[in-house]
């Protein structure tokens, strides 16, 4: 074999044990589905419409667990159903790597902007004007980072678990965050509806949670039980506590009004 012939195939067989970079795929149309392990990038902007065979709603990109898609500075947009990013793994053990979903970028239009079940990871990234945000599965856990979710006509953001910082949720119909846990830090949120800037029960840091509407008009932060903060301003909080009477009737129990520090 000449020298030359040996040198190179030498050289392709050590960057094949080293693991070459990996190519990323192109997310080109609606509709496609990004497989484990896989890393997507989008490359250029998606409108989404209704189709004609399931699930019969407009489908932006679609996640397995272990799958990413980079939204590039792209646009995701819907014609206000189905889902713009979805994550969805195939199997138990997809579950539980995470879906990541990173921009700069923008997902709008849609029933739901971004979500789905297991670890869904959003960073960078803008979903407004969507009937809601960011919202993940009871069974499952959101973490963001500098993520905008505005003017969504009912909730910014909602998860059972909840964690990151640099959330800005404002203008969102109902609630600008919600979650049955979390701990978050750098949260802007303000012009939300009844639900409040921020409902549930967590820990919240060097926020600014002011001008929502939450419960009766007039409170910031609802908490159930417990909202924590510290350094953050907010205009005021209120503990509540939901009461189940028989024949599935509720009622909710103010237990006292609360102040940021």
């Amino acid at each position: 074999m000449p020298r030359g012939t040996e040198t190179a195939l030498m050289a392709i067989l050590m960057a094949i044990l080293a693991g070459g970079p990996a190519l990323a795929m192109d997310i080109t149309t609606c509709g496609q589905f990004v497989p484990a392990g896989e890393s997507a990038v989008l490359t250029t902007d998606l409108a989404c419409a209704r189709t004609t065979t399931w699930p019969f709603s407009a489908q932006g990109v679609t996640l397995d667990g272990g799958a990413s898609v980079h939204l590039s500075g792209h646009s995701i947009t819907g014609d206000g159903g189905g889902v713009g990013v979805t994550c969805n793994p195939q199997s138990v053990r997809a579950r539980r790597e995470p879906c990541r979903v990173t921009g700069p970028g923008t997902v709008s239009g849609f029933e739901l902007g971004i979500g789905g079940v297991g670890l869904v990871e959003v960073t960078d990234v803008t979903a407004r004007e969507n009937t809601y945000g960011v919202v993940v599965a009871k069974c499952c856990r959101l973490r963001v980072s500098e993520v905008a979710a505005d003017d969504n006509h009912i909730a910014g953001i909602s998860a059972i678990r909840l964690a990151g910082s640099g959330l800005h949720a404002s203008g969102n119909g109902n609630v600008g965050v919600a979650a049955g846990r979390f701990r978050l830090a750098r949260v802007m949120a303000s012009g939300n509806g009844v639900g409040g800037g921020v409902y549930g029960r967590g820990r919240l840091t060097d926020s600014v949670v002011v001008g929502n509407a939450g419960f009766d008009g007039t409170y910031d932060l609802l908490a159930y039980p417990r909202i924590r903060t510290r350094n953050s301003t907010c205009g005021g909080g209120v503990r509540l506590r939901t009461i189940f009477k028989p024949g599935g009737e509720e009622r909710t129990r103010v237990l006292g009004s609360f102040a940021c520090r």
